[in-house]
């Protein structure tokens, strides 16, 4: 019976899979265009105190894209002039990164975090994620654009009726195991 009990919880939760990761905030743009990539660090730290100008950073997996507290503003040499998180939105909690004139190598994962001292008095600090965005960029010409909507549109409904017959996969998985135990 043990042995069941244990077969069942390793098979659920190998179909359901974890449900803390957050997945990523979805932006698609047209190359050329610019983009907003959503941050907000109000919902996230209420280590930040009042006084001090919030420090953000924006990453890829190549590395920093933008680092910004205050005024002092740094951009890496592959975004420079083309990226931004503006002072005035800073400090009231929209850390939003703009990135203009877009190019197909943008495309990726982005994240942001909060940095913050460790301690009040400390010259230590530490980085406190805040979102995720992935980064979709668009090359193909202007009539090729309406049919990969459509395309993306007819995957993501498969995409949900592939996640009922998973569900209902494993309602029938439990239900099957329920009456195997009672048989025992």
């Amino acid at each position: 019976m043990i042995s069941y009990l244990l077969v069942f919880f390793l098979s659920f939760s190998t179909c359901v899979g974890p449900v803390s990761a957050q997945p990523p905030i979805s932006i698609s743009v047209r190359v050329g265009s610019s983009a907003l990539l959503p941050c907000d660090w109000r919902k996230v730290s209420s280590e930040q105190s009042s006084s001090e100008s919030p420090y953000v950073e924006w990453r890829t997996i190549s590395g920093t894209v933008l680092e910004r507290r205050g005024e002092e503003l740094y951009q890496s040499e592959e975004y420079e002039g083309r990226v931004d998180v503006p002072e005035d939105q800073l400090l009231k909690g929209d850390c939003s990164l703009v990135l203009k004139n877009v190019r197909a190598e943008d495309a990726g994962i982005y994240e942001s975090y909060l940095v913050v001292k460790q301690k009040k008095k400390s010259i230590q600090s530490k980085r406190v994620y805040l979102q995720s965005v992935e980064l979709s960029v668009d090359d193909s010409p202007e009539n090729e654009n309406v049919e990969t909507a459509a395309h993306e549109l007819e995957v993501k409904q498969r995409g949900n009726t592939g996640v009922i017959h998973s569900l209902s996969s494993i309602i029938t998985f439990i239900l099957l195991s329920l009456r195997l135990l009672q048989g025992l």
